[in-house]
């Protein structure tokens, strides 16, 4: 939730940014915290989403030109995408994440399977659902669910940073 910490410490299993291989599974995991901004990571934004949500889907096409954007104002944003599936039947697995990453970018992203679903509280009423994240100091600044047109938080948040 809102001023939550996020630990230093979770994993997941997905693809990296800068991937040279869609076959190699990579661990991705909370390494960005960056308190004095030494690694120019300047505002995180975890978006949980859905496999089966064309809401999910949209914004992840729309996305792609927003980082895009973002990388050459060099705002310093990382957006992590983690994928899940219904928890009972089927957690979301590598191949829901290699699917998620392969069908909606086209650059670089980060994408990994969820299949706990650790990142997304249970009362959550619209997906998908995103984590704004200071990677100074590891605290949920921002929480907005549902598809975003407007990614002010996350951009302040980055300039502020910077």
């Amino acid at each position: 939730g809102l001023s939550e910490v996020i630990p230093d410490n979770l994993q997941w299993f997905g693809y990296k940014e800068h991937q040279e291989s869609i076959h190699a599974v990579s661990i991705v995991s909370t390494d960005w915290y960056d308190p004095k901004g030494e690694d120019g990571i300047n505002a995180v934004m975890i978006i949980t989403a859905k496999q089966e949500c064309d809401k999910c889907l949209e914004e992840a096409k729309f996305l792609q030109n927003k980082l895009s954007a973002w990388k050459s104002q060099d705002l310093g944003i990382k957006v992590i995408t983690l994928v899940i599936d219904d928890l009972m039947s089927k957690p979301a697995t590598v191949d829901t994440a290699l699917k998620w990453k392969s069908s909606n970018y086209q650059v670089d992203a980060v994408v990994a399977a969820d299949p706990l679903s650790i990142m997304l509280p249970e009362n959550v009423l619209a997906m998908p659902y995103h984590t704004i994240v200071n990677p100074r100091t590891m605290k949920v600044i921002g929480i907005q669910e549902g598809v975003v047109d407007d990614y002010k938080v996350l951009e302040d948040l980055a300039n502020v940073n910077k």
